[in-house]
This record gives structure tokens, sequence and C-alpha cells, in this order.
């Protein structure tokens, strides 16, 4: 079956914060820079002149960084404008549209109460003719109509003068009624060791998963806990509607640990604390390399998962592990203590120029031992 390519205004952007993205072209560009400056320095050129060198024929690296940047992001800020611009234009003319309708309703509720008072003045002069005499009421039909004065052959009925009220209450309701916020929870839970101790300055990393009318909806947060080990987000989840929630905690000298949470009706009920009891981690170095045998300076490292020696799984959410990304060294290496030992870690890895790849491996019993890991180091 054949297929088109898509127009570039409907191809999607990377919708990453613009920062990040940032961070990765300029680290992607620093890389073609010392590549030029190493090419330089093989000829023999000295590594300062060779950098010079390599700087100018290079050009101008924060224009560059600025190119790059927006052809990652695509079309998404332009749409995302668009998106808003459509959505102000939508509301005002939703507004006047319903403003137009109150103005119909409150004309046709007018000319409502008008008819019902032409109706009840003909029924009072009917009334009257009825109470007349025939032949008086002949001669009144008959006689020209003529001043309103005392000796007048006028006939004038009485007036309605009931007293009618006007009601408002269906269309304000329809089109006036305040949008009321969503009445949310606080989120808070207790960080320790294994003995009790409370554990300060731990990562918390939270997943927070919601469904605002029947939709889906991710969100990620971040919090320390204090010295108490204690964290608390404010307003945080919904009393009135389900929500899930995935913690993942990071802290120095400890395994990591995560908990999932799954409530679908808490029925106005604040949120049970989400405790963890961390035990104690071994610290390994992981050493990165490209397939031939090169060493991978400044590349990005983030926990994934851990699974324990109780066979239970501990996952850590990408979207929200930056508190506890990482970077190695000019030799490639980087010292991690995420795992206990016996465990089976899996890491996040990003070289540069290359994507995001996982990479699993077991946590030795000694402390200090070296796992190399080899990445591929081909761009998209």
């Amino acid at each position: 079956m054949p297929s088109f390519p898509l127009p570039y205004w409907l191809r999607p952007g990377d919708d990453r914060p613009g920062e990040e993205i940032e961070d990765e072209v300029r680290a992607e560009l620093a890389f073609h820079l010392d590549a030029l400056a190493d090419e330089q320095t093989r000829r023999g050129i000295a590594a300062d002149e060779a950098e010079r060198q390599a700087a100018a024929r290079f050009g101008d690296f924060n224009k560059y960084v600025r190119q790059c940047r927006q052809v990652k992001q695509g079309d998404a800020p332009m749409l995302k404008r668009f998106q808003t611009v459509a959505m102000v234009v939508l509301t005002v003319f939703v507004g006047l549209m319903g403003w137009q309708q109150w103005k119909l309703a409150n004309y046709y509720q007018g000319t409502q109460l008008q008819l019902i008072g032409v109706q009840n003045r003909l029924s009072n002069i009917s009334d009257t003719l009825v109470q007349l005499k025939p032949v008086q009421a002949a001669v009144a039909l008959e006689a020209p109509i003529q001043g309103g004065g005392p000796d007048s052959n006028q006939l004038t009925p009485p007036l309605f003068t009931g007293h009618l009220e006007r009601s408002s209450d269906a269309y304000s309701n329809s089109f006036a009624q305040a949008k009321r916020q969503a009445p949310k929870a606080d989120l808070t839970g207790v960080v320790t060791s294994d003995n009790g101790e409370p554990i300060a300055d731990a990562d918390v990393l939270l997943i927070i998963k919601t469904w605002p009318n029947n939709r889906f909806r991710q969100g990620d947060k971040a919090v320390n806990t204090n010295a108490d080990g204690r964290f608390t987000l404010k307003r945080t989840v919904p009393l009135d509607g389900q929500y899930g929630v995935n913690a993942a905690v990071v802290a120095p000298g400890h395994a990591i640990a995560s908990s999932y949470v799954l409530v679908e009706d808490p029925a106005g009920e604040e949120p049970e604390s989400i405790d963890f009891e961390l035990t104690a981690s071994t610290a390994v170095t992981l050493r990165l390399t490209n397939r031939g045998g090169e060493p991978l300076p400044r590349t990005f490292v983030t926990p994934s998962a851990r699974n324990d020696s109780e066979n239970e799984d501990h996952l850590v959410y990408f979207q929200g592990s930056k508190p506890a990304w990482r970077r190695t060294d000019e030799t490639g290496t980087v010292e991690i203590d995420w795992f206990a030992a016996g465990d089976f870690g899996k890491v996040s890895v990003k070289p540069r120029g290359g994507d995001w790849q996982e990479h699993e491996f077991e946590t030795p019993a000694q402390p200090g031992e070296v796992i190399t890991i080899v990445c591929d180091t081909k761009g998209r």
C-alpha cells in the first residue's frame, strides 16, 4: 500500500520542555565541535589553537543551537499558539451566542407577557358587553367614538390591573452558572530506613493519573522529604473522582522503591499516607562505551526499574525521573547506588548523538565493582 509523507505543518514536533531540548542540542553540537578540534590536533596543531580553529570553522554555536532547537520542536509552539488563539475566539463566539440566546429568551418572555395582558383586556371587554342589555350594547356599538368626556358614549372597559412577575431563573441557570473548582486532597507519606530511621532529602517522584470528564490525564510531580522523612504535596488528587499514583523514592545509600495506588471512588475521603521503608544499596560503577569500546563521556543515566530479591518490581517513570539523572565523567564512568546486592537493575541511558535506551544488569554483592554497558550511539 503506497504511503504519502505528511506535510511539514502536520508533522508532530518534540513537545518536551525547551530547556531539555536545548541541553540535548548543546551536548550534540559540542560533540561535533570536539570532533573538529580532535581532527586538527591529529594534524599536529596545538590543543588551544585546534579548539580556536574548530570554533571558527564551526561558526556561530548559539545560532546553530537555536536552529536545531526549532527543527526539533517543529511547529509545536506555533500550533500551541494557534490553539490558544482558536480557543479564545471560540470562547468569545460561544459567549456571544449565549448572550444572543439570553436576549431572545427575554424578548420572547416579554412578548408572551404582553399577549397575556391583551387576552385579559379582551376578556374584561367581553364580560362588560355581556352585562349590558342588548339594546344598550347595540347603541353603544353603533355610536360614534368621541373624545373621552363624561357625556361620551365611548365604552371604556376596565383595564387589567393584575400583577405578573417575570422569572428568569430558567435562563440564568442555563447561561450564568459559575464554574466550581473540583475539590482536591493532599498527598502525604513518610520515608524511613529498614531500621526505622527517617531519611531526609530523599527525592520522591510521583506520577499522578486522573480521569476528569472521562478523559485520561497524566502528570508528574517531585518533592523532597524533610528532616523527619515526611513529604507533602498540597491539592494533588481529586476527592470526587478516580485517580492513580505511582510514587518512587530515590535516596543516597538506599535502593529505590516504588508504590502504586489506584483509588476508583474516594467518596470525599482523604488519601492514605504513602510510606516507604528503604533497604541499603550497593554502590557500583557503570562504565559506558560504544560498540567500538570507546568511553562515552557526558552521557545521561537515570534509574528505570528494580527487581529485588523477593521478585518485587519497583518502577521509576521516565517522565518524572529528571531529579535522579546523573552524567558520566570524561572517562565514561559514573557511580550509582540505586540497587541492592543481587537486584536486577535497569537504567535508561542517553549517549551524545544517540537515543534513550534501556540496559539491565545484575547488581554485584561487593561494592565498587565496575559494570560495563555497551551503548548504541547511532542517531535517529
